[in-house]
């Protein structure tokens, strides 16, 4: 009783807890767009950086190599003196893809598991293809390519086969 200063930062910790526990970003701290842009684009192995949405930050990065979570964590702790990084979800692409699954874009928020977004915030699906559409393209194309393998291979026995058969 009589020391306000200690009930109000109790007060705020309840609070900071409950919001942390909720997923809910701190209105208060939200992240600037364009010195959160710069400050991930000089992260290393980082080429650019771009908002697709006030929530969503795209990084092109320089191989593979940095296409990683470990790239989002050091993307993130560049953000954290700006803000509640809550509100930020991290999408990686290898600008110097090759195939089909090179381009897979890896994501996640900068406080919470894969697969999981800040209350209010929904996941922005940044791949082109899904994986479960490429695995399944993938499976037919095999089975095409087997099919064409057996046909050919008749082909030739039939070939073989007419040509072993003598003149009437």
């Amino acid at each position: 009783m009589g020391d306000q200063d200690a009930v109000r930062r109790q007060m705020d910790a309840m609070t900071h807890d409950l919001q942390r526990a909720m997923r809910l970003p701190d209105p208060a701290r939200r992240i600037p767009a364009e010195p959160a842009r710069q400050l991930a684009a000089a992260v290393a192995g980082v080429s650019s950086a771009a908002w697709v949405d006030p929530a969503n930050l795209l990084a092109m990065v320089d191989g593979a190599q940095y296409r990683d979570h470990a790239t989002i964590d050091r993307i993130c702790v560049a953000l954290e003196p700006l803000g509640d990084t809550l509100w930020v979800t991290v999408h990686l692409q290898d600008r110097q893809a090759r195939g089909g699954e090179d381009l897979d874009i890896l994501s996640r928020n900068c406080q919470l598991p894969p697969g999981e977004s800040a209350f209010g915030q929904h996941q922005r699906r940044m791949n082109m293809v899904e994986p479960a559409v490429r695995t399944a393209h993938r499976a037919t194309t095999a089975k095409m390519r087997d099919a064409q393998a057996r046909k050919a291979e008749d082909d030739r026995a039939n070939a073989e086969a007419l040509r072993n058969i003598p003149e009437m």
